[in-house]
């Protein structure tokens, strides 16, 4: 039988056989167990295999739980939960995910085959303080605070500016801060047509 390899990634398949005939019919390859922290640190390793992770504790939930975020240090990762598989959670539970991992809009991410599992639950993870000048690939999909001035307020975004510069605040919720007002906003670094943005529940004035 076959071993498929890719880098440091080896698998062997699994045969699926026909239960009448009992001839093969296909192969099927388990995912591989990867830590959380080896896959966002070598996502083109891994990008379109299977992988589970078991080590995964929710960052952030949006979009209705459609949108999970695991953290991984300044990193972190998103699972995307369609309806037949969304399970409620909420920051700091630990996630058994099995899934495939894709590219959406330039930011990874695992689409689950199963519906995650939760095992455990450990107090939510605190987002990382850093300026709009830092916001890059280092902390992307990471949950961070950032603290500035509102400006350029719309109907779910709005700008935050600090001294190193300005970075767009997505907030679904529609609760939203008004322009002049200081905050401290606490969400995840995506990509939005190629420019960063942070997405975010949790603006506080202040």
């Amino acid at each position: 039988m076959d071993v498929i390899s890719h880098g440091s990634y080896s698998l062997s398949p699994v045969l699926v056989y026909n239960p009448n005939s009992y001839e093969p019919i296909g192969k099927v390859t388990a995912a591989k167990v990867v830590s959380l922290s080896t896959l966002v640190n070598n996502v083109r390793a891994y990008l379109h295999h299977d992988v589970q992770i078991q080590d995964g504790v929710v960052s952030a939930v949006y979009s209705g739980g459609s949108n999970l975020y695991l953290e991984a240090g300044d990193k972190g990762m998103r699972v995307y939960l369609p309806a037949d598989i969304k399970i409620p959670v909420q920051a700091g539970d630990e996630l058994d995910v099995s899934g495939t991992v894709s590219m959406y809009d330039g930011t990874p991410e695992i689409d689950p085959t199963l519906k995650p599992t939760i095992v455990g639950h450990i107090a939510a993870p605190a987002p990382i303080a850093i300026s709009v000048s830092q916001v890059s690939d280092a902390y992307l999909e990471g949950y961070v605070s950032l603290h500035g001035t509102v400006s350029h307020v719309t109907d779910e975004t709005f700008q935050l500016s600090d001294s190193t510069g300005t970075i767009s605040i997505y907030e679904p919720s529609g609760t939203l801060p008004t322009a002049g007002q200081t905050v401290t906003v606490a969400g995840v670094v995506t990509l939005y047509k190629g420019h960063y943005q942070i997405e975010t529940s949790n603006v506080t004035q202040g």
